[in-house]
């Protein structure tokens, strides 16, 4: 097949976890004899086309912050680029990953004869909500915002014949906000690399590695700091842990709008030398930071469609600690594992009972993780899977 896979982000460009998927999916595609072709936003400094372990990059013209201004270009000078490309390409099927993207090359005349399959990570209204709603923002130019957002989002979804979701929260959501049926959606789930995720063989040595202390109990976690994450209620509970366990360090990995309110945060309640940020982890060390640490947590407040982050540190041998929020129940080993709530004394009760632990208890659970993954996870399978479905697609449209 010849695919084209358009997308906001990819993982080369930006870490993200829906950027993570198109990239693994357009590798596993690629490396099973596929051409792969990837439309994707621009990024300062970055080529407008490369190729890139054998699948074609072309990035249009996209402004930061500036819907309408990304919108007009869409109109004019992205849809000239693009029309000639998907014209000479003769693209045999499309795989839409994210609306606004979806919404500027689906303008282009060219692209309306040829089947399309949609991958559906969260709602855009919803998150667009959680945003303005954290920064005070619910008056009418919000809520017309979101609209705007969630009858793109519908628009670009009923013009695919298929919906792929990464979970059975996902499914649900696609029931709620777009009126998707089962009928119309397949599940397949994200995958891992398991080699590359995998247990350390001794912690002190990773924490050695890292120049993280070896005599004190580690948390950690990994996400963009935005206000869904619940890294506030996070910082909240480590306050209560440490009046009981100061012997307790939490790294916080990522960046994001909320970087400054979490650090300032971090020193009124006097946790300097309990939390440490350490900003966007480079690929490479993310691996020695799962197995450096004695718990992943996850404090997720809203909408976590699926959480490649959670394979990855299970993959690793290292337990999740989560809250109960969207598809993690789908993902973890036990509901044990799942905080009462993401408010911050249950986030802390949880996390004392993990502690106090035996050594022996930690290894079983650790043992489990790892099976868990290597059981039910892999990036060849989710390939698979996106290659079957498409070829049912483009089957069904030449019927």
């Amino acid at each position: 097949m010849n695919i084209l896979m358009v997308s906001d982000i990819i993982f080369e460009d930006e870490k993200a976890g829906s950027g993570r998927v198109v990239t693994e999916i357009s590798k596993g595609l690629q490396k099973k004899g596929h051409q792969v072709t990837i439309i994707t936003r621009g990024r300062p400094g970055l080529p407008e086309k490369e190729e890139n372990e054998g699948r074609n990059i072309v990035r249009y013209p996209f402004f930061s912050g500036n819907l309408v201004k990304t919108i007009i270009a869409g109109l004019f000078q992205t849809r000239k680029m693009l029309d000639s490309l998907i014209y000479r390409e003769s693209f045999d099927i499309v795989n839409y990953n994210h609306p606004q993207s979806s919404m500027i090359v689906n303008r282009i005349k060219s692209i309306s004869a040829i089947p399309k399959v949609y991958t559906f990570f969260s709602p855009w209204h919803k998150e667009y909500e959680v945003r303005a709603k954290s920064k005070g923002k619910n008056g009418i130019y919000s809520k017309t915002n979101s609209l705007i957002r969630k009858k793109i989002e519908r628009r670009m979804i009923k013009a695919c014949e298929k919906v792929i979701a990464l979970s059975n929260y996902s499914i649900e959501q696609l029931k709620e906000y777009h009126n998707i049926g089962k009928a119309e959606t397949v599940l397949i789930p994200g995958g891992i690399d398991t080699e590359r995720f995998k247990p350390g063989q001794d912690k002190k040595l990773q924490r050695k590695m890292l120049g993280l202390p070896e005599d004190k109990k580690i948390l950690f976690t990994v996400r963009n700091l935005e206000p869904r994450m619940g890294l506030d209620n996070l910082i909240e509970a480590l306050k209560i842990v440490t009046k009981k366990r100061n012997n307790v360090l939490l790294i916080i990995g990522g960046a994001g709008s909320l970087e400054k309110k979490l650090k300032q945060m971090a020193s009124e309640f006097s946790l300097e030398q309990n939390v440490k940020f350490i900003g966007l982890v480079n690929d490479e060390q993310l691996p020695l930071y799962y197995q450096a640490a004695d718990y992943f947590i996850l404090p997720t407040a809203e909408l976590e469609g699926f959480g490649l982050v959670t394979l990855e540190a299970l993959s690793c041998g290292t337990p999740v600690l989560a809250t109960d929020v969207g598809a993690t129940r789908e993902l973890i080993t036990g509901s044990e594992y799942l905080f009462k709530s993401p408010q911050p004394r249950d986030l802390a009760i949880k996390i004392l009972e993990y502690l106090d632990i035996s050594e022996e208890r930690s290894k079983q659970i650790s043992n489990e993780s790892r099976t868990h993954v290597l059981n039910n996870y892999s990036w060849d399978k989710a390939a698979d899977s996106y290659e079957k479905v498409l070829y049912e697609v483009i089957g069904k449209q030449e019927k």
